[in-house]
């Protein structure tokens, strides 16, 4: 069968337009949880006074659980509901997010900057596929470029918001906005994402 070129405005006028709005703020609230953690905790521990080398010995200790999660994720991605897996991970990287920024000691900055990296690869790990899944094989491709490009909008606004909030309101400000975004996540994707676990693409693209 021949394949036919998809254009944007079926995404944006047509049925699909909820879930593409879903996914497209999911993407630019994702860049928060994710990118903000990992480009900004060596500059928020050196401004709660470590030395630049313990607050990048620690940052490296914390991505050692990186490849934990993405496997754990790859473990579990098809025995728990996604939607679930999303909205649950998205709200443990709040809290041990939030931790990481009243954390004072090595051992507990290691621990729940570990625990943000783990859950945060795991997240990924759900995600990824749950995006392609909730459109049919017509849309996929334009709906997922299209979502997934606002998650580099999302790094280019998180970036100077991050910096601005660092200044202002210091570190726990910084936690506190990413905390609110993965939230914000748990609550959208609970309330609005499709069931897609053991079901046929045909079915969760009805």
């Amino acid at each position: 069968m021949a394949s036919r070129h998809v254009p944007l405005s079926e995404l944006v006028t047509g049925r699909y337009r909820g879930r593409l709005a879903l996914m497209v703020a999911f993407q630019f609230l994702q860049t928060f949880g994710y990118f903000g953690f990992l480009i900004w905790a060596p500059t928020i521990l050196v401004k709660e006074g470590f030395v630049l080398v313990h607050a990048l010995f620690y940052v490296a200790l914390t991505m050692i659980l990186g490849p934990v999660g993405a496997f754990i994720g790859a473990l579990f991605v098809e025995r728990w509901e996604r939607k679930w897996a999303i909205a649950t991970l998205a709200a443990g990287i709040a809290v041990f997010g939030l931790a990481f920024a009243v954390s004072r000691s090595p051992v507990l900055i290691v621990l729940n900057g570990g625990l943000v990296t783990l859950l945060s690869n795991w997240f990924v790990a759900a995600f990824h596929p749950y995006q392609a899944e909730i459109f049919p094989t017509r849309l996929r491709a334009t709906a997922g470029g299209f979502a997934y490009a606002w998650s580099r909008f999302g790094v280019a606004v998180s970036a100077p918001v991050i910096g601005f909030i660092l200044m202002t309101f210091g570190v726990v400000g910084v936690f506190t906005v990413i905390a609110v975004a993965m939230l914000l996540i748990t609550v959208i994707i609970g309330a609005f994402g499709p069931r897609t676990n053991s079901l046929a693409l045909e079915v969760i693209a009805e």
